[in-house]
């Protein structure tokens, strides 16, 4: 079924497209319709246009976009029934740190010049540090499966225990695992290998085929080189960059080397191991690493292992190409049409190699002498995990400054060195004077910081976190896939550890099977570094809830009343605010009980929105976990020879390991198996609907497995829609209405940006807008300025807000009065919304701004914001939706939904068609 005809004399003129927000609004309540009356106008069951049987009887013909499904549906859980739903639940989670790393790609200082001028977009600073963050953060994922894989399975279930004969199994395994008992540890290992190598690439299998249902028939072709500009000159938003939601910014070829690197590090693992056979028992432990006698015995039997040490070197090499490879792609936003094609060809080069490489390792391990003569550890997942984590702590510290203007290559330099240094302290015994280097490289960088921030302070106040969101979203990224890589090493080794039956829970050695003796009790023992993180990191949420929830009881126990600006009037009788005060008041006993009900709401709906702050301090404290983890990793198991420092930091990685880190596993396993199971048996929804919402808005630009953009479907669709609408040439009175709701407002402000890239010639001035319970000045713009911020949609700046305030936005409420005062009217530039809508795009001397957007709000709407001032009154952008829901049986207090019942709305649409 295509698109209605504008140009019959039934249809109404004017098109008003509603657009749903994060609520996932239904169809038939964004047509306020029954169901059985609603039909599809065009898509298909993720997604599309809907409208009404029978024609509207209002001035308007009315469709309903509905783009929900795209974004939290995951179609692979469907194919096999509830199991299978459980399984993609969990594979979803572990997807949850690519979507962030993508975040942090755009939330980087953006440029909208690229290498060649023109409409390219260039990469910018930082880009290539934060792909190589998610190319580390597939390899992190791949050695916790090795660690689950190669110690914990091929290495610890399969081990000689004293006075029992032979090689003892664990009781957990199946019985057909009892055919590897005769096997050497060199062709388990090689068995052992399809484990992370095949979950890897259901992990990744998983990104692709839910992408697959993002492809769209394109019914505009992109107006590439429409908006050539010269160097230096105003250009247009990056949103309006020709191609931005039609070809991928990380290609194929990005996705092959990521697999090349995830290959390449488990042949790595292998042969590590191998060559850690010829250090002696008394060399393994990590206080030995730097020890003279330990590093020449070492050296000395190496050519025992000479094939594996030269395959070590191999395997270190191409591990390091490939970061190289994806550091240098990274200096365009998107690869050039021209180098596609040795883009590939490199890729595939590297593949080969790697493969080739692997291949040879898992043969000179399956066929080598057997290594059986002695019980040892895996050597490789001991140390991996400490490595990477650390590479990905540096990553995202260095991160955070790139929007300071330091360079992030800078950055990485120094906060490389004081993390060397951290781990140096923690090896080598009694000497505290280490220290000093991190400290002064702490201080050059903040130094640095200071300098490049000085000048635009102003600036970085009115970003995400001061200007650190990069960082932010990484360190974010890291906390989860460090807890969940995490929980599934340590809860596999505690499944392992369990009897198999009831029966076994009172034997004196449940973990082996047929064995009784209590004197061969072999443990199974997890790499430090998965325990120590749990451990530390729940330490750090339960003070990061603690400080949340302290202001949070504070306030809601004080019954105060958000001032209202004298102008503020939602219609429901609120007192306003004495003229330039604007601090909560205690709330008068005289207020009548409805009131105090809507003052109450207002109170709950300023708690969720200091989120900005709140994850402000969990990424402190996450950062401050892993640091105290790295440090006590390596510390621990260290002779008591040490310095009091050193002595105290073995203390907390022994505590942290014997009392925290089991609780750690056993709250994160409970919190995701119970979303996985919980939305398996509830719906198709992936888990955190509402984190898929948010972060899969933009395109994947990082990590080429992150979760697909929904965007790169629904934005063209939206804006093909409204081309299709204002195309008939005998239907010059046709205008459209966007009507959109919360996230559903961002989606409309790209496609009217794309609709710019595509249709340029497109009448704007036959097009309004119309917005409701939206984030685009508060959260969006601070995030991600270069995309929606204040210069592009030309919305006022606002200051972030305040954790220990009674009313969050004091600050910027303040500011707004003052402006309001001055008779401030909303500039736009010479490429804005503003100025697309005005007819003015390009013009060096936009004319007076017409009245094409309205946006409405409420104090009681959590996620509901002005775009211009808290201090709404006549005349302005903004206007005040009612406080009690309408047309209700009960009066409730209005929160986020039903804005389309409100007489504001219908006001603000009437508005909007007359002018």
């Amino acid at each position: 079924m295509g698109y209605p005809v504008n140009n019959a004399s039934k249809v109404p003129a004017t098109l008003e497209l509603r657009i749903h927000g994060i609520r996932n609004t239904p169809p038939h309540e964004l047509l306020r319709c029954e169901v059985a009356d609603v039909t599809r106008v065009q898509g298909d069951e993720l997604g599309g246009f809907f409208t009404t049987k029978a024609p509207s009887a209002g001035p308007t013909y009315v469709e309903a976009y509905s783009w929900g499904k795209l974004a939290r549906t995951a179609p692979v859980a469907s194919t096999f029934g509830k199991i299978g739903a459980v399984a993609s639940n969990l594979a979803w989670f572990l997807l949850l740190p690519f979507g962030l790393a993508n975040a942090a790609y755009w939330a980087r200082r953006l440029q909208k010049d690229g290498p060649k001028g023109g409409s390219q977009l260039a990469a910018g600073n930082g880009a290539g540090t934060v792909r190589l963050f998610a190319l580390l953060l597939s390899v992190f994922y791949t050695a916790a499966l090795c660690t689950v894989a190669f110690d914990l399975l091929a290495v610890q279930c399969f081990r000689r225990l004293e006075g029992v004969p032979g090689v003892s199994v664990c009781n957990q395994l199946p019985g057909p695992a009892d055919m590897l008992r005769n096997m050497t540890r060199g062709q388990r290992l090689t068995v052992m290998a399809s484990v992370p190598l095949l979950g890897m690439g259901l992990l990744f299998a998983i990104s692709l085929l839910s992408n697959a249902k993002y492809r769209r028939r394109t019914l505009h072709a992109e107006a590439r080189g429409s908006e050539e500009t010269v160097a230096g000159a105003v250009k247009p938003p990056i949103l309006a960059a020709s191609g931005f939601w039609d070809r991928r910014f990380v290609s194929s070829s990005t996705g092959v080397v990521h697999i090349a690197a995830c290959f390449s590090f488990v042949a790595l693992l292998i042969n590590a191991d191998s060559v850690a056979a010829v250090r002696s028992p008394e060399c393994t432990g990590a206080g030995q690493w730097f020890n003279p006698g330990c590093i020449s015995e070492t050296l000395s039997r190496t050519g025992e292992r000479a094939l594996e040490m030269a395959l070590l070197v191999a395997g270190g090499l191409l591990l390091f190409m490939v970061a190289v490879l994806v550091v240098a792609w990274s200096s365009e936003v998107r690869a050039p049409v021209e180098t596609a094609l040795k883009r590939k060809q490199a890729a595939g080069l590297v593949m080969v190699a790697v493969v080739l490489h692997l291949a040879v390792t898992l043969g000179i391990a399956c066929f080598a002498t057997p290594d059986d003569t002695v019980t040892r550890a895996f050597a490789g997942t001991r140390v991996a995990p400490l490595v990477l984590l650390a590479l990905l702590t540096i990553l995202s510290l260095s991160a955070a400054v790139t929007r300071s203007g330091v360079r992030a290559s800078r950055a990485f330099v120094l906060i490389s060195i004081s993390t060397a240094a951290l781990l140096a302290w923690s090896l080598i015994p009694g000497n505290d004077l280490i220290l000093l280097v991190p400290v002064v490289a702490g201080l050059v960088l903040a130094v640095d910081l200071l300098r490049m921030r000085r000048r635009s302070i102003a600036v970085f106040e009115h970003e995400g976190w001061f200007g650190f969101g990069p960082g932010v979203f990484m360190l974010l990224a890291v906390m989860f896939a460090s807890f969940l890589s995490g929980s599934l090493v340590v809860g596999v080794a505690e499944f392992l550890r369990s009897p198999r039956t009831v029966g076994q829970v009172l034997a004196q050695n449940p973990v082996w099977r047929s064995v009784t003796e209590s004197t061969a009790l072999g443990e199974i023992t997890v790499p430090t570094a998965y325990r120590m993180f749990a451990g530390v990191l729940l330490v750090a949420i339960v003070v990061a809830v603690a400080v949340v929830a302290f202001w949070a009881v504070v306030h809601l126990f004080k019954r105060r009343i958000i001032a209202y600006p004298s102008a503020y009037d939602s219609g429901v009788g609120m007192p306003p605010g004495e003229p330039g005060e604007f601090r909560p008041r205690k709330m008068p006993e005289s207020l009548e009980p409805r009131l105090q009900r809507v003052a109450d709401r207002q109170r709950w709906s300023s708690l969720a929105q200091r989120g900005e702050p709140a994850v402000w301090i969990v990424v402190l404290l996450v950062w401050l976990a892993v640091t105290v983890s790295l440090a006590a990793s390596a510390a621990r198991g260290r002779t008591p020879n040490d310095s009091a420092l050193q002595a105290w930091f073995n203390d907390i990685a022994v505590f942290v390991n014997l009392n925290l880190a089991g609780w750690g596993v056993v709250a994160g396993a409970v919190l995701v198996l119970g979303l996985a199971i919980g939305n398996a048996a509830s719906s198709k929804d992936r888990p955190l609907s509402l984190i898929w919402d948010i972060i899969c808005f933009l395109p994947r630009a990082a990590h080429p497995f992150a979760p697909p953009c929904y965007g790169e479907r629904v934005v063209p669709e939206l804006s093909d829609r409204m081309a299709a609408w204002l195309q008939p040439a005998n239907r010059k009175d046709a205008q459209i209405v966007v009507s959109a709701h919360s996230l559903g407002a961002v989606l409309a402000i790209a496609a009217l940006f794309h609709l710019k890239a595509t249709s340029p010639e497109t009448d704007f001035t036959r097009i309004r807008l119309l917005t409701y319970g939206v984030q685009l000045r508060s959260y969006f713009g601070r995030f991600f300025p270069e995309l929606l911020g204040p210069a592009v949609v030309s919305t006022v700046p606002s200051a972030g807000p305040a954790l220990h305030r009674a009313d969050p936005w004091i600050t910027q409420v303040s500011r707004d009065f003052v402006l309001a005062n001055q008779m401030h009217v909303t500039e736009h530039g010479k490429y804005t919304l503003a100025s697309l809508l005005n007819g003015d795009w390009g013009n060096a001397e936009p004319s007076p701004p017409r009245n094409h957007w309205i946006n409405i709000w409420r104090r009681t709407d959590y996620l509901g914001f002005p775009i211009d001032s808290f201090c709404t009154g006549p005349g302005q952008r903004d206007c005040i939706a009612e406080e009690f829901e309408p047309g209700g049986y009960m009066e409730d207090v209005a929160t986020h939904g039903n804005y389309l019942s409100t007489a504001a709305y219908t006001t603000a649409r009437n508005a909007l068609i007359s002018t």
